[in-house]
């Protein structure tokens, strides 16, 4: 009986997570002609704080940090200087510059070139925060 308790629990426990992640995931058409248009180097041009984790395979949460970013906007060109505080007094610093292009696609480039990635605005959602 009490195997059969815990199985029940457990399935019952396994349903409401599953349920509760599906509530919380959203399909990006689902924002397509919302009102106001989100306008990346509107929103990072000049002051923006920021707070994270770092979590490792597991899930489990390894690190926190505070992040400074201090965007500047010239032309069709987005710089974001970023300054990182970790928890542990750790200090690092990312420089990424952003091009936007008449066809909706931007040129993402860190300060030190490992990766070139062009994106259309309709993706750019899905990189938020990790820029």
């Amino acid at each position: 009986m009490i195997k059969w308790t815990r199985m029940l629990n457990r399935v019952c426990l396994t349903l409401a997570s599953v349920m509760m992640l599906a509530a919380c995931s959203a399909d990006i058409d689902d924002y397509q002609g919302r009102e106001p248009a989100f306008n990346l180097f509107e929103y990072f041009d000049g002051q923006t704080k920021a707070w994270g984790i770092v979590q490792d395979f597991t899930g489990e949460q390894t690190r926190r940090f505070e992040v400074d970013i201090e965007g500047t906007v010239v032309g069709d060109t987005l710089t974001l200087d970023e300054s990182f505080i970790y928890a542990d007094g750790e200090t690092q610093t990312r420089v990424w510059t952003i091009t936007r292009h008449e066809d909706g696609t931007y040129t993402v480039l860190p300060e030190i070139l490992w990766a070139k990635q062009r994106v259309s605005s309709r993706e750019m959602p899905s990189i938020g925060a990790t820029i």
